[in-house]
């Protein structure tokens, strides 16, 4: 059966939702396309993360991509999961998604959230800032479709807002026509208040079809 693989973050991975496998955009995508659901989305993803799963994933002549952007000011760090030592803070990970700068907390629930809120305020109080974030996001996001390209396999893309879509080389190809926001602020959050929930996501998927198909 062909397949649509999705790579984005939370939006993508379906948070919020009751049942994701069957409630996220992607889900419904899927079952209007016909083709079985692969769901590469991670909660708190970069673009660079979402680079690095384009990259590593093995796709087949006939798989179709969806790539959800995430937000631009979102940073990764990589490790080689073949030498990662696991600890208490990242046990089941090889990648460390710090969090966006306006949403370090200042509630502490854990060693782990200590850490994460330690190492994050670090990277934005010294090291962040809007120029360089997008630069490296255009770099990442061009390999993604470049390699995409080379691989002949067929894709779109769609971007959370106007705010997160820079100009880059590719940047273009293969957009959706509307951006993620509209549907996230004009339909119900998710059970944890924060997520597009199951009308949102369904009316998302189904624009992509029309698109889809009318094109």
């Amino acid at each position: 059966m062909k397949r649509l693989i999705t790579f984005g973050c939370s939006n993508t991975e379906g948070q919020g939702l009751d049942n994701p496998e069957v409630e996220v955009w992607g889900a419904v995508l899927a079952r209007h396309l016909g083709r079985k659901f692969v769901n590469k989305g991670r909660q708190g993803a970069s673009n660079k993360y979402i680079a690095y799963s384009i990259e590593q994933f093995n796709f087949l002549p006939d798989d179709f991509v969806i790539i959800s952007w995430s937000f631009l000011d979102r940073y990764s760090i990589l490790h080689d999961p073949n030498d990662f030592e696991k600890d208490d803070f990242e046990s089941t990970t090889s990648i460390l998604s710090l969090r966006n700068r306006n949403f370090i907390t200042d509630i502490h629930h854990s060693n782990a959230d200590n850490k994460l809120n330690e190492i994050s305020g670090t990277y934005y109080h010294l090291f962040h800032n809007d120029y360089d974030s997008n630069f490296i996001n255009k770099v990442f996001i061009d390999y993604s479709i470049d390699l995409l390209l080379y691989k002949q396999i067929e894709f779109k893309q769609i971007y959370f807002s106007r705010v997160e879509y820079i100009n880059c080389r590719n940047r273009h190809l293969e957009n959706f026509p509307f951006y993620f926001l509209p549907f996230f602020e004009n339909y119900p959050k998710g059970t944890d208040d924060q997520h597009m929930g199951k009308e949102g996501n369904k009316a998302l998927g189904d624009a992509m079809y029309q698109h889809i198909v009318n094109k």
